[in-house]
């Protein structure tokens, strides 16, 4: 699964190392029928780019027919796509609740899609990071004649 995958790719990072988070959206377009996914962030500090971000992200997906890597073009994930933000909220896990996104119910927490109403897992909300970053991406309704 792509959760499972992405906390054993974090903590491997992790042990070696590297700043790395879970990163996710418990419901795509606001919907739980519509699937969750979660990815990983990296600690780079501060790179100087126009959308310059000290987090930036990897698909860790064994069935990638590449590598992914962080230099790579953010468009070119699955689920950069601009029609998917910021209707899907994305979440990234915290080792504390100390600057978490607060809930409506005044709660700092990663919501979890296979139990909804847990509210253990502190985090932030990075929603307007992916709606920035992936919104000048070309959608996939949009992609035909483009080669890959």
């Amino acid at each position: 699964s792509c959760t499972g995958t992405s906390i054993l790719f974090c903590n491997a990072l992790r042990a070696v190392g590297i700043p790395a988070r879970v990163v996710g959206t418990p419901a795509w377009y606001g919907n739980r029928t519509q699937g969750n996914h979660n990815w990983v962030e990296v600690y780079v500090g501060n790179n100087g780019e126009e959308n310059g971000d000290a987090w930036k992200f990897l698909e860790p997906s064994p069935a990638l027919p590449n590598v992914d890597t962080i230099e790579a073009d953010p468009c070119g994930r699955w689920f950069c796509d601009p029609s998917r933000y910021p209707a899907s909220k994305v979440y990234a896990a915290k080792m504390s609740m100390a600057g978490s996104q607060i809930g409506d119910d005044g709660e700092a927490f990663f919501p979890l899609a296979w139990e909804w109403e847990c509210r253990d897992v502190p985090a932030v909300d990075r929603t307007d990071y992916y709606t920035r970053i992936c919104g000048g991406c070309i959608s996939d309704d949009n992609q035909e004649g483009i080669d890959e």
